[in-house]
């Protein structure tokens, strides 16, 4: 009897609460840890497990494509340790453009804001990491009026600049070759299969 009950008012609260409410709770709880998303590790300056844990799987579905339970991973380490400054450089990069999407507008301030708390944290940060965070300012801070294309390209030429300065950081080398590729999205080659400008470069860093 007790449990016939329980079904109905379950079914009850369920007919109540709306598919938005549903959404809502399902975006604010504490995403989960998955164990089935590759091994792929890029150390961050936390003094806590669990933010650098977060933030390998934040990176694992930016390269997955999902940037935004990307997102959700990456505030999940924040939260675990509120003082590390690349989980806030996690959720600026998934904000912002891929070859398969442009930017949304109103995804720009707070990529802005992200990058900002991300550079104010950096002093005790790594240089790898202070280099990656300052490559994202040039995406989203440069020069006022800058338009959104010339923010990207300023983007790539810092992420350049960090593979020269860490050619043995694999992670620097896709983020640069996505920096590239994002400049011309889908069109780097042409018709007749010679490469596009810059087709070369992404192909060589790769």
């Amino acid at each position: 009897m007790f449990a016939a009950l329980l079904v109905v008012g379950m079914t009850c609260w369920l007919a109540m609460v709306s598919p938005a409410e549903v959404a809502l709770a399902d975006q604010t709880a504490t995403p989960s840890l998955f164990d089935n998303l590759g091994s792929l590790q890029h150390p961050i300056t936390t003094t806590s497990e669990q933010a650098q844990r977060y933030f390998d799987q934040g990176l694992r579905l930016v390269y997955a494509f999902n940037h935004e339970e990307a997102i959700r991973s990456f505030e999940a380490a924040a939260q675990q340790d509120p003082q590390a400054a690349m989980p806030y450089w996690g959720i600026a990069l998934a904000l912002g453009l891929n070859i398969n999407s442009a930017m949304e507008k109103k995804d720009e301030h707070r990529a802005i804001e992200m990058v900002q708390k991300a550079r104010r944290l950096a002093d005790r940060a790594t240089p790898g990491e202070q280099a990656y965070i300052e490559a994202l300012v040039a995406r989203y801070v440069g020069r006022k009026g800058t338009k959104r294309k010339g923010l990207d390209e300023a983007y790539a030429k810092a992420m350049r600049s960090v593979v020269k300065r860490f050619p043995q950081d694999a992670d620097a080398a896709t983020l640069f070759a996505e920096a590239l590729m994002d400049l011309r999205p889908w069109d780097y080659w042409k018709p007749d299969g010679r490469p596009q400008p810059g087709t070369d470069e992404i192909v060589s860093t790769l």
